[in-house]
């Protein structure tokens, strides 16, 4: 981990930086302004408008901002509540790094708390529901399923358990047959496409090798524009345009928003922070 320049001087570098970069004491020349929804918010719109714009500079100097958990503010005076300190970081920091969260500590005698980041705890994975996606609806297959499974006779009141009956198992189905291990596919296709344009080098080749590069072309345009639908939709993030999709802040954001949606933490009865996943997990148990 490297602790950068300023990130206005990043910005006049145009942000280009191979290392691993953490700039989570050096963010307030970025975010000059507290959040709304706190508990006095003074100029909110002026504040709204520079938040947006601290963002947006994160953003094109390629960094993206870690998830803050145990405190929602960063600054107080005790009647003013906000959002200044934040911590940053780039592609290849992310890259390195498991999914990682930041700790708003306790103040102490400082208006401003520390941001604490943990490193090498991993959490155990664990198996997601599936989730809908929305190549799954360009496949050939597509039509012909919903259109069969719309036949079907059921006693159930509401259609939404004819989803869940048949549709559901049958796009799970397509989905691990044509649709799982993307990257690996497009390995091989890239793989099998070098192979035969290393046989086209030389004059005098055989046709059948035109239509092979033709049909490997085809089938590399077709996944990526799979795996790219794939992961806008994992990432949430509104492109502006399809460029920005294979951008090094779009897989970044993916690994981000997948930081966010775990729980490493929770606050028991007595106001104990409870890190470990067994008692994390009894706790859950017990809440319900």
């Amino acid at each position: 981990m490297v602790k950068t320049k300023s990130a206005n001087k990043m910005a006049k570098n145009g942000g280009n930086t191979d290392r691993e970069v953490d700039t989570t004491n050096d963010f307030s020349s970025l975010a000059r302004c507290a959040d709304e929804g706190q508990v006095i918010v003074i100029q909110q719109d002026k504040q709204y408008e520079r938040r947006q714009s601290s963002q947006g500079d994160a953003e094109n100097v390629g960094m993206t901002e870690l998830k803050a958990i145990w405190k929602s503010f960063t600054w107080t005076n005790s009647y003013v509540f906000s959002k200044i300190d934040r911590a940053l970081v780039n592609g290849e920091w992310m890259n390195k790094m498991p999914p990682i969260q930041v700790h708003v500590l306790d103040p102490y005698f400082s208006d401003h708390p520390p941001l604490y980041i943990e490193l090498g705890r991993q959490q155990k994975a664990t198996t997601r529901p599936f989730r809908f996606m929305n190549c799954l609806a360009d496949d050939p297959n597509f039509r012909n399923i919903v259109a069969d499974n719309w036949q079907i006779n059921t006693n159930a009141i509401y259609m939404k358990k004819v989803w869940l009956k048949h549709m559901k198992q049958a796009m799970k189905g397509i989905n691990s047959k044509e649709y799982s291990g993307i990257a690996d596919k497009i390995k091989g296709i890239r793989n099998e496409l070098q192979i035969i344009q290393q046989q086209m080098r030389t004059p005098n080749q055989n046709s059948h090798y035109f239509e092979v590069e033709k049909e490997l072309r085809l089938q590399l345009e077709k996944w990526d524009v799979v795996k790219e639908s794939i992961y806008k939709q994992k990432s949430r993030v509104q492109w502006r345009n399809l460029g920005d999709s294979n951008s090094a802040y779009f897989f970044v954001s993916i690994k981000n928003r997948r930081a966010q949606n775990q729980i490493k933490a929770l606050t028991n009865a007595v106001g104990d922070i409870v890190q470990i996943e067994k008692g994390i997990e009894e706790k859950i148990l017990n809440f319900y």
